[in-house]
């Protein structure tokens, strides 16, 4: 069974929404900040076309947007919003419509990505940004062995959670129910 990586970001922002998606796909009603997210997406593609790569580090490169990655290994697929590579070196950049700062789940997504770009393109990964599209904002850094871990780790313990038809507690941060795709299905929140 292969994870999607979106799924990293989410265990850790509720590992019921994890739950859901796998055992009832296509039950869970998109929300209007859902459908955003994928105009805005679109429109930073348009835009990153036009700019130069001085800001991510690299002189020279080609962009390569929306690559689909599987690896039976790793446990895990997705499609990265950007690669860019100059043939022996990569970095994945990944837009995030949020306002504040990037959070560890963020982090483990693109860390994943990474992770993927180098077993399935062959291309070495030493840094990853996270691209803050209300306001331009980047932030870079670098794929550390210790986050390359904390994703071997969240895989396997999701998949023996969906294994073992375990039913994770919902988060106690309950303003992220407000906007769940999921709402309808935690009786024991609303």
């Amino acid at each position: 069974m292969l994870l999607p990586v979106s799924d990293l970001r989410q265990d850790l922002y509720c590992r019921r929404v994890v739950y859901f998606h796998h055992r009832m796909p296509g039950a869970g009603r998109p929300t209007a900040k859902m459908e955003i997210g994928k105009e805005a997406h679109e429109e930073e593609q348009r835009k990153e076309i036009r700019r130069v790569l001085d800001r991510y580090g690299m002189k020279e490169g080609t962009r390569h947007f929306g690559v689909w990655l599987r690896s039976e290994e790793l446990g895990l697929s997705g499609k990265a919003d950007m690669i860019v590579e100059n043939g022996s070196e990569a970095f994945v950049i990944d837009f995030k419509l949020s306002s504040g700062e990037p959070a560890e789940g963020h982090y483990l997504q693109v860390t994943a990505y990474c992770m993927l770009v180098e077993q399935c393109l062959g291309w070495r990964t030493g840094n990853g940004f996270l691209f803050r599209l209300p306001d331009s904002k980047l932030f870079g850094f670098r794929i550390e062995e210790e986050r390359r871990e904390r994703v071997r780790r969240a895989v396997a313990e999701l998949r023996r959670m969906l294994a073992q038809d375990e039913f994770p507690a919902a988060t106690t941060q309950r303003k992220r129910c407000v906007d769940c795709e999921y709402q309808n299905f935690c009786g024991d929140v609303w």
